[in-house]
């Protein structure tokens, strides 16, 4: 039977290995190991990226009690893809079975504390059950466009290098891209680089938001929100429908929007039975707004890259009536366009309006615009055909030329008979002018 103990200095100066062991006849009846503060230049587990830590490890071994041990990472520090996590002291005990493990763990600057098991540490196949909770996280060290304090918990059950985990988000407020968020109620599964999400609830003004979605460190973020009922106000104008909205973010963004049963209100109007969609892939956007009834059309792009825009209003039997609560007013058909390159806004439109004899303005009526948006040259055209006004032939002409703070009529023509020469500007106050002059005008009543 003999005895033996070894101590050893290792590096740093202030670490220490201590071995003892009792032997018989070549058996080994009891043993103790024990690191004090050791620290190795090069520490690697596969599974992470990077890991540094000193070890304390306090192990014994006897016939009677097997194998016990405890010990600890201090000073940690832990790597894997975009999460980095510290703590300064990981404890660990338990025997050849089941090791326990209770820390204090930083997350971006955010403290949680972490629970938990491992069975049969020393055998190939490794497994977990672990609870770690953050309570008041921030998320914004992680994604700078989130603002707030969150309740995050995280159940780790698997293999110990690759476990799956079941983890819930939920917070009174969140600021997210400046949008307030309230009542969020988030849960999702994380598993290698894979994390899903369902978004249980979430109100923005009131709203509900629904959703669901997965993000993938190789491919990126799909998401799908929606938002039933969904109501929106501002001064006199209100908007409400079922918005559906399909976002995907890849080294660039793309959102699809679509609003069913959609009603746009105001003070002085109410229009609904519409649907909307809208697209946007990269720099450009795409948009798209009809009645149900097919008597509103409009098609809207725009690349913000370019600062171009093209947008076209279809009209068919457009009754105003309907929409303003009135009687008196007249149905429209026909385009309006309107577009931007460079320094040019061009618009130009072709109508024909239906006047339901109530002596009102009834004809085509056509207008073109051109404007230099750096000079704020404008050109403005307006002409009539086919036109009547209080049951009787009405034509007018209009070519004006200026700025937009300052426009004079070249041809000004009524009826090509009435002749006007008119202007305007906004220096300081509204100031204006018309000069009238005819021939052979008859004059009734």
């Amino acid at each position: 039977r003999r005895s033996s103990d070894l101590s050893l200095p290792i590096k740093p100066a202030n670490s220490k290995l201590t071995v003892s062991a009792l032997l018989q006849n070549g058996e080994i009846l009891k043993h103790k190991i024990i690191i004090k503060e050791l620290h190795p230049n090069l520490l690697k587990i596969t599974a992470l990226d990077s890991i540094d830590a000193k070890i304390n490890l306090n192990a014994s071994y006897n016939k009677t009690d097997g194998l016990q041990y405890h010990g600890s990472f201090e000073d940690a520090f832990i790597k894997k893809s975009m999460i980095v996590a510290s703590s300064p002291h990981i404890r660990w005990h338990g025997n050849k079975l089941k090791t326990n493990i209770d820390s204090e763990i930083f997350f971006h600057n955010n403290r949680g504390i972490i629970q938990g098991e491992i069975d049969n540490i020393f055998k190939p196949y490794r497994t977990i059950k672990a609870d770690v909770n953050f309570v008041d996280a921030n998320p914004k060290a992680l994604l700078k466009q989130l603002d707030g304090k969150i309740l995050l918990h995280l159940k780790m059950s698997g293999a110990v290098f690759s476990p799956t985990i079941d983890y819930s988000v939920s917070a009174d407020n969140l600021l997210a891209y400046d949008n307030e968020f309230s009542n969020l109620d988030l849960t999702g599964n994380i598993y290698f680089d894979k994390i899903s999400f369902d978004l249980n609830k979430a109100y923005w003004q009131n709203n509900l938001i629904t959703g669901n979605g997965i993000y993938n460190y190789k491919s990126g973020l799909t998401a799908n929100l929606q938002s039933n009922d969904f109501t929106y106000n501002y001064d006199d104008f209100s908007l409400s429908g079922n918005v559906q909205n399909t976002l995907k973010y890849h080294k660039a963004f793309t959102s699809d929007m679509k609003i069913d049963n959609l009603k746009l209100s105001h003070s002085k109007f109410t229009l609904n039975d519409l649907s909307f969609t809208a697209n946007m892939e990269n720099s450009i956007i795409k948009a798209k707004l009809e009645k149900g009834s097919k008597d509103l059309d409009l098609d809207f792009n725009y690349d913000v890259k370019s600062d171009t825009l093209l947008a076209k209003l279809k009209l068919r039997k457009f009754d105003l009536n309907r929409y303003f609560d009135r009687i008196d007013l007249p149905s429209i058909t026909g385009n309006l366009e309107l577009s931007k390159f460079a320094e040019n806004l061009i618009i130009d439109s072709h109508v024909r309006i239906y006047d339901k004899s109530f002596g009102k303005l009834d004809g085509i009526i056509a207008t073109a615009a051109k404007i230099n948006l750096k000079t704020k040259d404008i050109d403005f055209n307006f002409i009539t055909n086919k036109t009547n006004f209080n049951y009787e032939p009405f034509s007018i002409e209009i070519n004006a030329i200026g700025k937009l703070d300052s426009l004079r009529t070249s041809k000004f023509i009524v009826n090509d008979e009435i002749f006007l020469d008119a202007w305007f500007n906004t220096n300081d106050r509204l100031n204006y002018g018309i000069k009238v002059s005819a021939n052979d005008l008859k004059l009734n009543n």
